[in-house]
């Protein structure tokens, strides 16, 4: 079965493809559209991982994308430094809960905390969220902030207003950074938020914030 050749990428944008919402002039493109958040966010996936991704193109011919990733993270072996049962601060207050829609996401930042040492739980909507901290309060939720049926601005709210859940810490998971998007998010109450997709060094800086603060009893 022949295949049609791709539009391919010339040398000079191959690098300006992995910005946000970069725009590349092309005959076969509607003038004006650029490439989005996509690729921008699968490459600090791959950073978050340790990991890379690799473009190969040619105008005309096609491209061709390869994520490399550290064996450790292929073979789900963590690194020596962050064994989850050698270093008992790690594990200083519990459990960690992901709510995110998105699976890849959700299963991506799971495996970057596992890998720092925390048990994870995982929730697809808000009312997953409610019946799993009824189960086993965790020492935080990263709450994704677009979610259907019961988003996370509606799931804080009603941990908020539950007051076994009033200082649960909290940090919403947005890409959508502007000053209205952070005032909605934080009259809701959260304790921070974090821009998707969330990095490994914001996100130890934000677990660190919560090492001093006592475990509820």
């Amino acid at each position: 079965m022949s295949r049609t050749p791709g539009v391919g990428i010339v040398e000079a944008d191959q690098q300006r493809i992995f910005d946000e919402f970069a725009v590349l002039e092309h005959p076969n493109r509607p003038r004006g559209e650029g490439t989005g958040l996509g690729l921008a966010i699968c490459r600090r996936l791959a950073n978050l991982l340790g990991g890379e991704i690799l473009l190969t193109s040619a105008p005309g011919k096609g491209s061709t994308f390869t994520l490399a990733l550290p064996a450790s993270v292929v073979n789900h072996d963590p690194p020596g430094d962050l064994t989850p049962n050698d270093s008992p601060d790690r594990d200083f207050a519990g459990a960690i809960l992901i709510a995110e829609d998105h699976a890849a996401s959700r299963k991506t930042l799971a495996k970057v905390l596992r890998r720092m040492g925390y048990r994870v739980f995982e929730a697809e909507d808000g009312y997953e969220v409610l019946e799993l901290v009824r189960q086993e309060r965790p020492m935080v939720i990263l709450m994704d902030v677009n979610m259907p049926g019961m988003d996370g601005v509606q799931t804080t709210l009603a941990l908020r207003s539950d007051p076994t859940y009033r200082d649960l810490p909290i940090f919403a998971l947005t890409g959508d950074v502007t000053v209205d998007n952070q005032q909605r998010i934080g009259e809701a109450g959260v304790d921070g938020y974090l821009e998707k997709p969330v990095t490994w060094e914001r996100l130890e800086a934000a677990l660190a914030k919560l090492r001093d603060r006592p475990r509820p009893a």
